[in-house]
């Protein structure tokens, strides 16, 4: 899978998994989608491959916090 697509993997079992997340988990999902969000949206219209490499171990770390399976690369 290209880094391209694994983004695109990555933020989907992001929001995938805010639709069934507890509600105490609610703030710290908002904070990563103000961190994220914004960088996600830049990759999908000014793609850079060292950007998408920070987005990808940022979210692993995102992911690994609120113990979210996903598809390591």
């Amino acid at each position: 899978m290209s880094n391209k697509e694994y983004v695109r993997y990555l933020w989907k079992v992001l929001s995938k998994y805010k639709e069934t997340a507890e509600q105490h988990e609610f703030p710290k999902l908002m904070t990563a989608d103000i961190m994220f969000g914004p960088a996600y949206n830049d990759l999908q219209e000014n793609w850079d491959e060292k950007h998408a490499e920070l987005f990808i171990t940022g979210i692993k770390i995102i992911f690994k916090k609120f113990n979210i399976k996903f598809e390591e690369q």
